[in-house]
């Protein structure tokens, strides 16, 4: 089903939102990560929130937003509630189980969660070898069979829950980045690669069959906090830094990005591509916006002729399509839908979670 939604949802959590991710089962199930006080010392909640469809039969205006109408507000319940000591900083979906989800906990630990169990027999396994907070977990979309952890111990680790059951232990560790591994996220297209971004400044694309990074590139002067893969181009990523700006690169050609979109004011803190939509991708900032780019308007060597007439007129069309502003608070925590085409759910350290579709009227701040 690849309609667009133009109803909105939210939810508050007591927490302050850390990450936020589409089931890629159902289109009504998101997980949100939350932590207590900012992430800096405090317990951690892992929600399950499924947004209630059937309230757009009780919606006064069916939930979309035609002929100028405001369109309906679902419902966003919680399905599930797990609770942790340290905060929790990410969560990843299981791509071969639809009821089992995995979280990065401050603890450097990555716990396992199945919805349709009670708390009392969660978290279902505890991978415990990170020796710092892990920032964020990636679950191969391809293989579906393994997950990925990237952490401040400057590592990142490979693991496969069905496998390790009475060892616990991970199947590979790659030791390569000489900081902070903020990101690590799997290719949509090759079963063994990776990219990860890391505090010293590189983007490496990574081979798991071997010890050493694939390439490595100087991808900004500050550090590098977020990538994401084109979901139509194999060879295209896309990173974002401190400096403010997101960078796509070709990774057959690295010595030069293919574009940079400048506009946050801030720490650009998620990027992602939109899954229908070669062209499209989003960002989340500390500057406290979600933005919308078309990556390749302000690529000169593009072949993509949109907008030429502005440029022959001497208008320079602008990469940022849209930029939204209903967080109060740093927005961290972004996801676009694999199956409801334009949708978007956001969540940041103003406790609020947003879903929301990119043609549709803006989420309004939850005060």
């Amino acid at each position: 089903a690849s309609y667009c939604m133009a109803a909105t949802s939210h939810f508050r959590t007591p927490f302050n939102g850390y990450s936020v991710k589409f089931s890629p089962f159902f289109a009504d199930r998101i997980a949100v990560s939350a932590s207590q006080n900012f992430g800096i010392v405090g317990n951690g909640h892992q929600y399950v929130l499924r947004r209630e469809l059937n309230a757009l039969n009780n919606a006064t205006t069916g939930g979309v937003g035609v002929g100028g109408g405001h369109p309906g507000t679902l419902p966003l319940a919680e399905e599930a509630r797990f609770e942790t000591a340290d905060g929790i900083f990410d969560c990843a979906w299981s791509e071969e189980s639809e009821n089992v989800l995995v979280s990065a906990s401050g603890d450097g630990s990555a716990k396992l969660w199945d919805v349709s169990r009670p708390p009392f027999q969660n978290p279902l396994r505890s991978f415990n070898e990170h020796e710092a907070e892990i920032y964020t977990i990636s679950w191969n979309p391809t293989r579906k069979d393994v997950f990925l952890t990237a952490s401040w111990d400057d590592t990142i680790k490979l693991w496969n829950p069905r496998e390790n059951v009475h060892t616990q232990g991970s199947l590979k560790t790659f030791r390569e980045h000489t900081y902070c591994v903020y990101a690590a996220e799997w290719s949509p297209h090759h079963a063994d690669v990776f990219a990860s971004v890391s505090g010293d400044c590189t983007l490496k694309i990574w081979d798991c069959r071997k010890n050493h990074s694939t390439l490595s590139i100087p991808a900004h002067d500050f550090e590098v906090l977020c990538v994401d893969w084109n979901k139509y181009n194999d060879c295209v990523v896309a990173t974002g830094s401190v400096d403010r700006a997101v960078k796509l690169w070709d990774i057959r050609n690295p010595k030069k990005e293919l574009s940079i979109l400048r506009g946050h004011g801030y720490a650009v803190r998620r990027v992602k591509m939109d899954p229908f939509d070669e062209d499209l991708c989003y960002t989340a900032s500390y500057d406290m916006t979600v933005a919308m780019w078309n990556w390749k308007i302000n690529n000169p060597s593009s072949n993509n002729n949109n907008n030429t007439l502005e440029g022959e007129r001497g208008v320079q069309p602008s990469p940022l399509l849209r930029q939204w502003r209903h967080h109060t608070e740093f927005a961290v925590g972004l996801d676009v839908s694999v199956l409801n085409r334009g949708e978007l759910a956001s969540c940041g350290w103003d406790s609020s979670v947003q879903v929301f579709s990119n043609v549709g009227p803006d989420p309004l701040p939850i005060l």
